[in-house]
Order: structure tokens, then C-alpha cells, then sequence
């Protein structure tokens, strides 16, 4: 969702520039700094996440969601792209991207298996309390590993919990 933003960043230059002391300054004036930001950084994030949520949703919530995380996505991990692009600074801003978009990820997957581990019975095998009748609780299966537990088997070389 970033890529557009990424390209015309590099295509345009850097537009501040980073001292050895941690601070900067702008190369170009600040209304055309705003400008590469909002239409360069935002408005291409917001439009890439439109088409991305017409293409996969196909509903007016999916086009919401996916613009929305679009915007979050270039203000939050993505927001120095048009600042730094065209200068050695891009390969570590991309680095911090990547780490930030894979960690978010693993969280996001993580926390949707714990909040779907309730719900996996069907509605109509419940009595009037949400609880299946004693006589037709189905047998409880084995407890599927986490993605996170994925992970951490993969990473470590100890057996995997579970």
C-alpha cells in the first residue's frame, strides 16, 4: 500500500536533511513539504487502499477498512518516506517497515486464533444458554497450536509447547 508513496518519494528526492547532531532541515519550502506529504504520502496510501478493498472486499465497509489501514499504515511505520526518499536513509527505513509490518502481522494472527477459539462450535449444536445439552457436547478436539506457538517452535530448538 506504501509502494506508490515509496516510488514518487525516490523519483523526487529528499526533501529534509538529516545533521550528525540528529536534527535537519528542509531542503524545499515547508507549503511544498506539506504538499509532497499529504498528496504524496497520504492521498496515494488512502487511494492504493481503496482499490485494494474494491478488489478484495467488494463492499463499502471493505473500501472503509482498507483506506483506513492504508492512512494509519503511512502515518504510523511509514511516515518519513517522502522525507528521506532519494537518500542512503531508504534502505533502513524500509528495514524498520518490514519488521514493523511482519511483527504487527504475527500479533494480528495471534490474536485472532485466541479470539476464534470460543466460537468454533456450531450455533445450532448449543442449548438455550449458548452451552451444548451434556448428552450432545462434541468431544473436545486436540488444541491446535497457535500461529504464535508456529513461530516459536520454528525459532527455537527445544520441542514446541502443546
Amino acid at each position: 500500500m506504501l509502494a506508490p508513496a515509496v516510488l514518487i518519494g525516490e523519483l523526487r528526492g529528499p526533501i529534509f536533511a538529516l545533521d550528525a547532531a540528529g536534527g535537519g532541515t528542509l531542503l524545499v519550502p515547508p507549503t511544498e513539504a506539506m504538499v509532497d506529504v499529504l498528496v504524496g504520502l497520504l492521498g496515494t496510501s488512502a487511494l492504493v487502499g481503496s482499490i485494494v478493498g474494491v478488489l478484495i472486499g467488494r463492499r463499502r465497509r471493505a473500501v472503509a477498512a482498507t483506506t483506513l489501514a492504508a492512512i494509519a499504515l503511512a502515518i504510523g511505520p511509514g511516515h518519513n518516506i517522502p522525507l528521506l526518499g532519494g537518500s542512503p536513509a531508504v534502505g533502513k527505513e524500509l528495514a524498520i517497515l518490514g519488521a514493523v509490518v511482519a511483527a504487527a502481522s504475527v500479533v494480528l494472527v495471534e490474536a485472532e486464533a485466541r479470539l476464534s477459539a470460543g466460537t468454533r462450535r456450531r450455533v445450532s449444536d448449543q442449548g438455550p444458554a449458548g452451552v451444548a445439552p451434556r448428552a450432545n457436547r462434541p468431544h473436545k478436539p486436540a488444541r491446535r497450536r497457535s500461529a504464535g506457538e508456529a513461530v516459536h517452535g520454528l525459532w527455537c530448538r527445544h520441542q514446541p509447547r502443546g
